[in-house]
């Protein structure tokens, strides 16, 4: 008889989550593992809780209750910047680049930040880095202007090459195809998609079904802090308390 293979430990474990503000409860009792490499769409309808999670998560917030555990580590009570060192990297749907400097040097910056001297201990390496990042990103001819000219779609992308410049485990997109044309939106799910499939979990965070459903191996759907449905993109968007929490309907 053959032995069932041992579960595999998820990458991100949220446990009891809970956080407030004053008699307001944000989060109540979240729980979810995410696996390595998984596809996960983070949906809701405004105020149900999506962006306190991820700040729990970032490290940007401190939960009042629960635990926040990453590759086998609690990380509950990390600040932001050893979680990114660890592998939690985060994109805004607004970025925020250094307008002052190039494509280029804004993704040195991130490197720098990154702190992998071993790797990267002169210029000239974390350039050839960068460059790399760039490649993959399809900013390559993009390189050397002022951040102050890309189009919104670069702007998009650059913002997940710098994320990607930390070297993270696990991408958190804030909703990174807010505004942006059909054809934009395309672009950026199918260098998510692309990015996912390197083995880096992505959390989605996106209020654009289509991307969700195109994107996501799972959904979890929040309203009032809680879990209403987590499953298939399929049967969480047929889920009746989906429907009239986020769809209205």
């Amino acid at each position: 008889m053959t032995t069932p293979a041992a579960p595999r430990e998820p990458l991100l474990r949220i446990e009891a989550l809970t956080k407030n503000f004053g008699g307001f409860i944000a989060l109540d009792n979240i729980n979810v593992d995410i696996a390595k490499g998984e596809r996960f769409g983070l949906i809701g309808p405004n105020g149900s809780g999506k962006t306190t999670l991820v700040n729990c998560i970032s490290g940007a917030l401190r939960p009042n209750k629960g635990n926040v555990v990453f590759a086998g580590a609690d990380i509950t009570l990390l600040p932001p910047n050893r979680r990114s060192h660890r592998g939690i990297a985060r994109s805004f749907q607004i970025p925020r680049p250094f307008r002052s400097m190039t494509v280029l040097e804004n993704l040195m910056v991130a490197l720098d930040f990154a702190g992998n001297r071993e790797l990267l201990e002169t210029e000239a390496h974390r350039r050839d880095a960068a460059m790399s990042i760039l490649s993959r990103i399809g900013l390559t001819t993009r390189a050397t202007v002022p951040t102050a000219v890309l189009t919104q779609v670069e702007l998009r992308k650059m913002e997940l090459a710098r994320a990607l410049a930390t070297g993270p485990k696990l991408l958190i997109s804030d909703e990174a195809m807010a505004g942006l044309s059909t054809s934009e939106v395309d672009e950026v799910l199918d260098l998510l998609m692309s990015l996912g499939g390197e083995d880096i979990a992505i959390i989605m965070i996106e209020h654009i079904m289509q991307a969700v459903m195109r994107f996501s191996q799972r959904v979890m759907c929040l309203d009032a802090g809680r879990i209403i449905a987590i499953g298939a993109p399929s049967e969480v968007m047929a889920n009746a308390r989906v429907q009239e929490a986020y769809l209205g309907t």
